[in-house]
């Protein structure tokens, strides 16, 4: 009976290595399809995002076409509508050449995830933003914490989206 009790926790324990594994191969698949597909934020695979995310990007285009209609009817039809520019996921505006996952930490239904973006056109610049990303059945981006630091810039993803979703037209 010893024997079997014994064997059964093994067992029980390489599921959870097992699982582990399985997790952190799907996450860097995720990360690096992710960041070698994107063009800009308003073409993104958005199912590869939180739901949340996903409703914050689709209030951002909504606010950026609005702003086009209104300033297209004012009194100034070339001035520059409200638009988020620059590379929202990742934390320098110019935005990465490439990147590596350092470092893949999951607790529970979360993770996150440590990415060394690089930036090699003009000056070599090097930044390690952590990627939040929940699991409801799959795994998804929920939120991208900037590393970078340029205080030109709010901390995160979801403040970037959130402050221009408040922004009045």
């Amino acid at each position: 009976m010893k024997q079997v009790s014994t064997g059964l926790l093994w067992g029980i324990f390489m599921l959870i290595i097992a699982c582990g594994s399985t997790d952190k191969s799907e996450i860097a698949v995720l990360i690096d399809t992710f960041y070698s597909t994107r063009e800009n934020y308003a073409n993104v695979n958005k199912s590869l995002l939180s739901a949340e995310l996903v409703t914050l990007i689709d209030s951002a285009q909504q606010k950026e076409k609005k702003s086009a209609e209104k300033i297209s009817k004012s009194n100034y039809p070339t001035d520059k509508p409200l638009l988020i520019e620059g590379d929202i996921f990742t934390g320098l505006y110019e935005g990465s050449t490439s990147h590596e996952i350092l470092e893949i930490r999951i607790r529970d239904s979360t993770a996150v995830v440590e990415v060394r973006f690089h930036n090699n056109i003009g000056e070599n610049i090097s930044w390690t933003d952590d990627i939040h990303l929940l699991k409801k059945g799959k795994w998804k981006i929920d939120n991208v914490v900037y590393g970078h630091e340029n205080p030109a810039i709010l901390g995160s993803l979801k403040e970037v989206l959130r402050s221009f979703n408040q922004t009045e037209l």
